[in-house]
C-alpha cells in the first residue's frame, strides 16, 4: 500500500462486480447460519450448564471456539496461531480494530469478553456479546 493512514489522497474507489456479489452470498450465508445456529445452540447448552457449573464455563466456550473457526474458514480467512495458549488465570488484552479479531480470540482462547458500558445498550450484536458473558465495566470518572 503507498498511501499511509493519514495521507490526504483517498483510496482508489472499486465497484464490486456481480462476481464478487456472488462470493459473498456464497460466504455470507453459510457463515451466518453457523454463527447464528451456534448462538442457539450455545444458549441451549448454558440454559443446562449454569444451573449445575454457575459461572464456571466448561462446555460453552468450546462451542464458541468451534463457531468462530470454521467461521473464518467459511470467510477464506486463513488463521494461524504459534505460542502457548494461556492457561488458568489471565487476561487477554487488546484494541481490536474490526470485529474479525473478536473471532480470532476465540480461536485460540476462551475469553470473557470486557467491552465497554456503552456497547451494554446497544441494539446490534447485543445478544452475541451477551452470550459470550461479556463484562461491561462502568468507567465513571468522578
Amino acid at each position: 500500500m503507498t498511501t499511509a493512514w493519514d495521507s490526504s489522497t483517498p483510496p482508489e474507489h472499486t465497484r464490486i462486480r456481480p462476481i464478487g456479489w456472488v462470493r459473498v452470498a456464497l460466504r455470507a450465508l453459510p457463515t451466518g447460519t453457523l454463527v447464528f445456529g451456534g448462538l442457539l445452540v450455545l444458549l441451549g447448552v448454558r440454559m443446562i450448564e449454569r444451573p449445575i457449573c454457575g459461572q464456571q464455563r466448561p462446555v460453552t466456550p468450546h462451542i464458541t471456539q468451534f463457531v468462530c473457526r470454521n467461521a473464518l474458514r467459511f470467510l477464506g480467512i486463513g488463521f494461524e496461531a504459534k505460542g502457548t495458549p494461556l492457561t488458568g488465570g489471565g487476561a487477554v488484552v487488546a484494541n481490536h480494530t474490526s470485529w474479525l479479531d473478536i473471532l480470532d480470540w476465540h480461536c485460540v482462547h476462551c475469553p470473557r469478553p470486557c467491552t465497554r458500558a456503552p456497547t451494554n445498550g446497544a441494539v446490534s450484536g447485543t445478544t452475541i456479546i451477551r452470550a459470550s458473558s461479556a463484562v461491561f465495566p462502568r468507567r465513571d470518572q468522578h
